[in-house]
């Protein structure tokens, strides 16, 4: 048997879904931390979907920022291995 728990979720408009898995129902507070009240999910799914876009808008701009800084590192760590290894050899500036 699973465990029971509950699962949060802050919508676009700010406000916060909440689960229970052992009962099967949901909740929706005005605010987080805000008194939750039993909802019809069917109420709640354009809000979700809506939500997951954003979401999903918020996760691929956080993997271009990613790969941008995994370009700045790589450029950055092959900058010091060149410097290092023309020293190593006294070619180069080895400043």
């Amino acid at each position: 048997m699973k465990e029971e728990r509950e699962i949060r979720s802050v919508l676009h408009d700010g406000t916060e879904v909440v689960f229970n898995t052992g009962d099967r129902v949901l909740f929706l507070a005005s605010r987080p931390g805000g008194m939750p009240l039993t909802i019809d999910a069917d109420s709640l799914v354009d809000d979700l979907i809506l939500t997951l876009e954003q979401k999903d808008a918020t996760i691929k701009e956080l993997q271009g920022d990613l790969r941008d800084i995994k370009a700045l590192i790589k450029a950055k760590w092959y900058e010091t291995a060149e410097k290092s290894i023309d020293a190593a050899l006294g070619e180069g500036d080895t400043d």
